[in-house]
Parts: C-alpha cells; structure tokens; sequence
C-alpha cells in the first residue's frame, strides 16, 4: 500500500496537482491498492472491479467534499493498477510471431481493463443518481417560481 501511494503521489505531480489534492490523491491510491489484495481470494476480476469500484467511491467522495471534479482523483489512483505486465507481455508475443499466446495474454489484459472500467462506470452511475439534483417537471402546470423567472430572464 506504501508503494501504489508513493506511485499515486508521483504520478498526480505528472498530472499538475498541487496541495491537499496530492496527499487525498496518494490515499485513494493506496486505498484501492488495499481493495486488491483484500479481493485476491475471489480471483483476479473480482480484485480489478473491486478496485475500480473502490476509486470510484473514493474519487466520487472526495469530489464532494474537496469540490472539484471526480476524475482528478480516478486518473492517478488508476495507475498502480494497469496491467502493464500483461500488456508488455501480449505485445513481446506479437513482435516474435507467436500469435496463440498474443492472442490469450491480450484478452487477459482486455479483461482486466474491462473489470476495472466496469468497476469505476457502475460506483460512478449510482453516485451521480444519488446525489443528483432534484429537477422541477417540465411537463408539471404549476407556475414558475420567482427564482425560475429570474434565472430565466438572466440567460439572455
């Protein structure tokens, strides 16, 4: 955890943040690098999603509470993640021919992008249903507010 925080750090300096958001960035680094080891037991998608589900929850969290976009804090705490691994690997197998082990590395590497995308797409929906404002039906026949009107003249 140590480590993924000390690559979470350095890489949300890469991404120009500054401040509190660098240490908030490490702790959501380390955090769903915790996810991932606590999910090995149940296999290597279920490790991925939880740790894409875990930043997500993170990021989506800390975006309230820090008022700034979710995804600064998503980007960096990716990185301890990426099966660079398995990439490296699908890619060494197509530059010496040997298609069949290209093929199985490349969809194990797909997969766990996948899992991972899969993890911070579904936190990431729920959230922003939740805390989704509530909007006035347009199709209501009540009459607008005060507040309505002036908003409404103030876009012109």
């Amino acid at each position: 955890m140590i480590y993924a925080a000390i690559c979470t750090f350095g890489f949300s300096i890469f991404f120009n943040l500054r401040g509190k958001k660098l240490i908030v960035c490490s702790i959501g680094g380390s955090f769903a690098w915790m996810f991932y080891e606590l999910f090995a037991i149940h296999g290597v998608m279920t490790q991925f999603f939880a740790s894409g589900a875990a930043i997500a929850l993170y990021a989506e969290l800390m975006a309230r509470i820090m008022k700034t976009p979710g995804s600064i804090y998503i980007a960096p705490a990716l990185i301890p993640l990426v099966p660079g691994g398995a990439l490296y690997r699908s890619m060494l197998h197509v530059l010496n021919g040997e298609n069949d082990l290209f093929i199985s590395t490349g969809i194990d590497a797909l997969m766990i992008i996948g899992a991972l995308t899969l993890g911070i797409v579904s936190v990431s929906s729920v959230a922003r249903l939740m805390f989704v404002k509530k909007l006035r039906n347009p199709y209501s026949h009540a009459a607008p507010s005060a507040e309505d009107m002036d908003l409404n003249l103030t876009q012109f």
